[in-house]
């Protein structure tokens, strides 16, 4: 189920990259310098503790950085979901965000939904959000947008109307890029 103005192809996430990234004046999570990189071997992995739960990464791409999930928290863990899997990585299931269904749910201890991205595939990013957000459990966390989106999603008034406190990135100790503290945090949710 693809929406037809919405960028899903393989070539434009995994050929583009340079082309893609550039346009955005963004670093890509793609590689260990990335920004998904940095705020897991961070924040996620020395800071937080996670309740019994998978860790769930949706858009795992390459999977460099996912990989770090998987080699701290273990493969039996962890699941990436992707449109594609060019790295053949064993933990990741090649699934469209916007098919993520009740029989996809699993519990979640911490997620980072970061399919497409808010201005190529608000939808399927919206659809990762709404999914991880109904799967997990109480005490887990999702690495999430704050309002300065770029998209004008309420996120922080979403997350507290689901049950979730937030937790600012420059709460914890890190020397995370200033952009990406300013664009991520982290939501735990309590009921």
């Amino acid at each position: 189920s693809i929406i037809m103005n919405e960028e899903y192809s393989y070539e434009f996430w995994f050929e583009n990259q340079e082309q893609y990234w550039g346009k955005w004046n963004m670093q890509p999570q793609y590689n260990l310098n990335g920004y998904a990189a940095q705020i897991y071997s961070q924040i996620i992995i020395p800071q937080l503790t996670l309740p019994e739960g998978k860790v769930v990464v949706l858009g795992s791409n390459n999977c460099i950085a996912f990989d770090l999930l998987c080699k701290h928290y273990g493969q039996d863990r962890c699941v990436g979901y992707d449109l594609h899997n060019p790295s053949e990585h064993p933990c990741v299931i090649i699934k469209d965000a916007n098919d993520l269904g009740p029989a996809d749910d699993v519990p979640i201890a911490f997620a980072f939904p970061d399919v497409c991205d808010w201005y190529t595939g608000p939808v399927a990013r919206r659809c990762a959000l709404e999914w991880a957000v109904r799967n997990t459990v109480p005490g887990g966390w999702i690495l999430g947008p704050t309002d300065k989106n770029g998209a004008n999603y309420p996120a922080t008034d979403n997350f507290t109307g689901w049950g979730f406190d937030k937790y600012n990135l420059d709460e914890f100790n890190n020397t995370l890029d200033p952009s990406h503290v300013r664009q991520f945090a982290l939501y735990q949710r309590t009921h």
